[in-house]
């Protein structure tokens, strides 16, 4: 049986394509969010992790997709400047 990082290393488009479709399949994620977020490296590390399992890797970055919009993690909570800090 081959090593499961040396299939997902080589994950073919369709592969990396699965995991957005059933990611859009849960149906609340922004589509603009996948786009931006979900690219072919990042996908492939969930694969990865998930031993090159299509669903269990949507599952867990839907997870963490979902984490990011809940906690704001794209957003800066205090942008202003602290008092000691240049102009």
């Amino acid at each position: 049986m081959a090593d499961a990082r040396a299939v997902v290393a080589a994950a073919p488009p369709e592969l990396l394509e699965s995991v957005r479709k059933e990611i859009r399949g849960f149906g609340d994620v922004a589509e603009d969010v996948i786009t931006e977020q979900c690219d072919d490296a990042t996908i492939q590390r969930y694969l990865r992790a998930r031993n090159g399992n299509v669903h269990k890797a949507a599952k867990l970055l839907h997870g963490t997709l979902l984490w990011r919009k809940e906690f704001k993690t794209g957003e800066c909570r205090d942008c202003t400047p602290y008092a000691g800090s240049p102009a």
